[in-house]
């Protein structure tokens, strides 16, 4: 998980003087740093920050409404990453593992409140217990976070916190036989995935011809025509020679 010692919180983008000194015996070339990754060692600029917080809040909603729908409840390595990262912003300590089946009945629930949050439009009211509003000093510069120890509590305060970075791009299957739920990487896109798309387009098509008899009896002439086409070819060229 990224912790980042940051001063975003408070909307300011020139760098820190703490920051830069730190970064300059560090042997860092970032220049007018606001950020610091211990884990990595990397220092951030404004840019840096903004970029890759787009990166990991819309990988976090993606694995979320994927992992949601899933049925079947075996955790990859993948998702117990993803898991730990997408708790990791506000429990302490963050769990070293986790059953499949109670972190998938989460998932799911918590999927089908953000359904109804951006389809049915209601409100997306959470109970968050164990919660505490933790501040600390970073240098001359006080931080604010959200800190818990229960992982189902830092779980939906995540979800809630990735909708409203990322919700106007969550959308519904336009597949009447699906209506998954999807991150659109594309405003313009309306099905979850490319077999949706062309399984629409195919139904669209023999609806146009007529139906499904109808497509039955297109589709038995073209193979008819198909296969005639075939023969004639095959008695143009004749036998073939043995060696």
């Amino acid at each position: 998980m990224l912790r980042f010692i940051s001063r975003m919180e408070s909307r300011q983008t020139s760098g820190s003087k703490t920051l830069a000194e730190l970064a300059k015996r560090l042997g860092s070339d970032v220049k007018d740093p606001i950020g610091y990754d211990p884990q990595t060692g990397r220092f951030y600029n404004a840019e840096d920050y903004a970029r890759e917080k787009v990166l990991r809040d819309e990988a976090g909603l993606i694995w979320l409404l994927n992992f949601g729908q899933e049925a079947s409840v075996r955790l990859t390595p993948i998702d117990e990453a993803l898991f730990q990262t997408f708790v990791g912003m506000y429990t302490d300590p963050i769990p070293s593992e986790v059953q499949a089946d109670e972190l998938h009945k989460i998932a799911a629930d918590t999927v089908a409140d953000l359904r109804r949050f951006v389809i049915e439009r209601t409100a997306w009211k959470l109970q968050l217990p164990r919660m505490s509003r933790v501040v600390t000093w970073v240098g001359s510069y006080p931080i604010p976070a959200y800190r818990t120890d229960d992982w189902k509590t830092a779980f939906r305060l995540r979800a809630t916190e990735l909708v409203c970075e990322c919700g106007d791009r969550i959308r519904k299957c336009k597949r009447t036989d699906c209506n998954r739920l999807f991150f659109a990487g594309d405003k313009r896109q309306v099905f979850c995935s490319r077999q949706c798309s062309q399984k629409t387009q195919f139904e669209n098509y023999v609806k146009s011809i007529g139906g499904r008899k109808a497509w039955r009896k297109k589709h038995k002439e073209q193979y008819h025509v198909r296969k005639k086409t075939r023969g004639v070819k095959t008695q143009a060229r004749g036998p073939e020679k043995s060696p």
